[in-house]
């Protein structure tokens, strides 16, 4: 990209030669080239035991979804979603994409995310990480907070995003019947507190976590139920009650008979529940992943 720019208010006037008092006739201008500083989204996914379908293509839906956004410019986005099975790999991925598209001048990192399941203590791999791993089996496959401290994100000053998409990774009140309704655990909001998140906003989902065709409803089918059909229809992560698996599943209705409107969804199907939002540890807003993940944009 290269922008012309003018010495003077007026170019008509702009004195060019070896001598400042000699007359010139032509309109002189100089072009200088302006870097231009990319965008990188890097969606990672987990493979493995813990690992599967749902969270690869939940990362292809998100990847689909910023491609065909009304912003999206190829020359000035990066998406990639690299696959992981141990959590401390990102330290040393998200370096490694930055030098690959010209270092730190060249690009910033405009968003982060984690298609994984999720603990107390954030995003859960299918092996314990090699580095700031816990000692606790209670902690097997999740990152000590001096990990993610660690890393040098080299963020974008506009409106950078950090997501986890897995369980309970911003609890904040859960329900009795919760399994973690006495001892928990808001890493979402933890994370966002730290010196490497200032100014980011961190999501995280406020229960548990789900598969779903949409990102603002719960719906599902009954090939996924049984962990198959990925290949049919958008995948999402959402947020959502402990029970409702069964109205969650759609017989023919918005699959086979492509019932997408907005009447039949609100009839049959249970809303998600909120993601929560948070910017240096204060909540800025809880609503659906629709609000900035949606292929119906």
């Amino acid at each position: 990209m290269s922008k012309v720019i003018n010495s003077e208010p007026d170019a008509r006037w702009m004195v060019c030669g070896s001598s400042t008092t000699s007359s010139v006739s032509n309109i002189a201008r100089k072009e200088v080239k302006v870097p231009s500083v990319k965008l990188l989204f890097l969606l990672f996914w987990v493979k493995g035991k813990f690992g599967g379908y749902l969270y690869s293509e939940a990362a292809k839906t998100r990847m689909h979804n910023i491609k065909n956004s009304s912003w999206y410019k190829e020359r000035a986005h990066e998406i990639h979603c690299p696959d992981i099975e141990d959590v401390s790999e990102i330290i040393d991925i998200i370096p490694r994409y930055i030098e690959k598209f010209g270092g730190k001048s060249k690009v910033r990192v405009k968003e982060i995310s984690c298609h994984s399941h999720s603990g107390g203590d954030g995003p859960l791999g299918s092996v314990n990480p090699a580095r700031f791993s816990f000692d606790t089996p209670g902690e097997f496959g999740q990152m000590k907070l001096e990990g993610w401290e660690s890393i040098d994100f080299n963020w974008s000053s506009d409106c950078p995003r950090f997501i986890i998409y897995g369980c309970d990774s911003a609890l904040e009140a859960p329900p009795v019947d919760h399994i973690n309704s006495t001892n928990y655990k808001n890493f979402a909001k933890t994370l966002s507190t730290k010196k490497n998140f200032e100014n980011v906003e961190v999501w995280g989902q406020s229960t548990k976590s789900v598969p779903s065709f949409l990102p603002d409803y719960r719906i599902t089918s009954a090939a996924r139920d049984m962990r198959t059909g990925w290949w049919a229809g958008e995948t999402y992560q959402i947020a959502a009650g402990m029970g409702g698996g069964w109205k969650a599943t759609d017989i023919g209705g918005y699959i086979t008979n492509h019932r997408t409107d907005q009447k039949y969804i609100e009839e049959h199907f249970d809303p998600a529940k909120p993601m929560h939002c948070y910017i240096n540890g204060v909540k800025i807003r809880s609503t659906h992943q629709g609000y900035f993940n949606d292929h119906r944009n």
